[in-house]
């Protein structure tokens, strides 16, 4: 006995189904939205970029007596948004581009990254300084980082001689 089914009755209005198929016993409908672009519900943001895929679960929702899953492709346009940011950001850091600094800074408070280009505009001297010295204070960052790490792990074990040694000894 043949069956036939309408995709209208699984599948949610804006969505097609691309693939089908049976895995162990589960009916796996993979849909995805019908354009190829869509709105960002939060920003308005038009994006065609798919940033990730989860799976849900329907309940009472059995196929030919099988259970079904729906895998749905979700759009994450704003979750891209604020990774170009802050790889805008690291790269303009690294190439030591301060004409970029402005543009940057208009764009990011508007998105995910406001809090920290606020941040960047509070200490704006300490980042031009970085985008333009020559200097850096990175070495003695890592250093205090090691030494830090090093005391946590001694935390109760020992006194300062046992910690100069670890820290000498490490090197």
């Amino acid at each position: 006995m043949g069956h036939s089914l309408r995709s209208s009755t699984l599948v949610p209005r804006g969505f097609v189904v691309y693939n089908t198929a049976i895995d162990d016993g589960v009916m796996l409908i993979a849909i995805r939205p019908a354009s190829t672009a869509s709105l960002c519900p939060v920003c308005g943001t038009r994006s065609e970029r798919i940033h990730s895929r989860y799976q849900r679960r329907l309940a009472d929702l059995p196929l030919v007596g099988k259970p079904v899953r729906l895998v749905i492709d979700a759009r994450r346009p704003l979750l891209v948004e604020a990774r170009e940011a802050i790889a805008a950001f690291q790269t303009m850091i690294r190439k030591k581009s301060i004409t970029d600094l402005d543009p940057w800074l208009e764009k990011a408070r508007t998105g995910l990254v406001a809090s920290f280009a606020n941040g960047v505009v509070k200490d704006r001297a300490a980042v031009s300084a970085a985008m333009t010295s020559p200097w850096s204070n990175g070495q003695t960052e890592g250093q205090i980082t090691k030494l830090k790490l090093v005391k946590r792990q001694m935390y109760g074990r020992g006194k300062i001689d046992l910690l100069q040694a670890r820290v000498i000894g490490a090197g």
